[in-house]
C-alpha cells in the first residue's frame, strides 16, 4: 500500500480529524520530507483550526498535491486551500529542493492559485 493509500484509508476509519491524533501524524510524515517538519505540522495545525473535525479529507488531497499526485478529477481542495500549500511554500521556500519547488509552483499556476489572496 502506498503511503498516501494508507493516509485515506487511515482517514476513512478515524471520521474525525484530531490535530494530536495519528491522522495528523501521518499527514506530518507525508508531507514533511517536501516542507520540512515544521512547515507540514504548521500546515496541519492552520487546517485544522479552519476545518476542524472535517480537516482530515482535506489533508490528504494537500498531501497528495504536495507529493506530485493529486488527481484534479477525483480530488478536490477549497480556495482557502491552495492558499495554505501557497502560502507554506512561501514560507518553505528556502529548505525545499528547487526542482521539487518550481514543480508545486507550476502546479498552482496551471491551475490558477498563484494570485495573492486579498
Amino acid at each position: 500500500m502506498r503511503p498516501l493509500d494508507h493516509f485515506f484509508s487511515l482517514a476513512d476509519r478515524e471520521k474525525s480529524f484530531s490535530p494530536d491524533g495519528k491522522l495528523a501524524g501521518e499527514f506530518v510524515r507525508l508531507a514533511a520530507p517536501v516542507l520540512g517538519e515544521s512547515c507540514a505540522g504548521d500546515l496541519c495545525f492552520r487546517t485544522a483550526s479552519r476545518l476542524g473535525e472535517k480537516a482530515g479529507p482535506a489533508l490528504g488531497n494537500m498531501a497528495a498535491f504536495l507529493l506530485g499526485e493529486f488527481d484534479d478529477e477525483t480530488m478536490t481542495l477549497d480556495e482557502a486551500d491552495w492558499d495554505e500549500i501557497r502560502e507554506t511554500l512561501e514560507d518553505a521556500a528556502a529548505g525545499i529542493d528547487l526542482n521539487v519547488l518550481t514543480g508545486l509552483m507550476d502546479g498552482l499556476l496551471s491551475r490558477g492559485k498563484l494570485k495573492k489572496s486579498p
